[in-house]
């Protein structure tokens, strides 16, 4: 999908936060988002505890959290992604504006996600 929003907000760089079951999960969408330049760094935490209800009951467990680095215009295909190899019903993929405080290190991050 192209980003049908103004130039300004299509470059925006943003953080997707997502939660999966397994660090084998997460690394295999993490080196195909870095590799088709989706993302310019993935940050894979494991276990991290999460405590929630599902289905009427409650839940406490181990998953691995994943921070996605991107650019705007690349949210909904990275949706795409996490949701076509996610072994979730309902995976929590959650999106946050961010703003990059060194100057070089955007240019890098910027880089990364331009190559294709």
């Amino acid at each position: 999908m192209l980003c049908v929003m103004d130039d300004v907000k299509c470059e925006q760089i943003i953080m997707i936060s997502w939660t999966t079951s397994s660090m084998d999960e997460a690394r295999k969408v993490g080196r195909y988002l870095i590799q088709e330049n989706l993302a310019a760094c993935v940050n894979i935490t494991p276990w991290t505890e999460s405590v929630y209800q599902w289905q009427g009951e409650l839940h406490i467990d181990q998953e691995v959290k994943v921070h996605i680095k991107t650019l705007h215009k690349h949210q909904f295909k990275i949706r795409e992604v996490i949701v076509k190899h996610t072994d979730y019903d309902v995976p929590e993929i959650i999106s946050h504006d961010i703003e990059l405080l060194h100057a070089e290190y955007d240019s890098w991050f910027r880089e990364q996600c331009q190559k294709k």
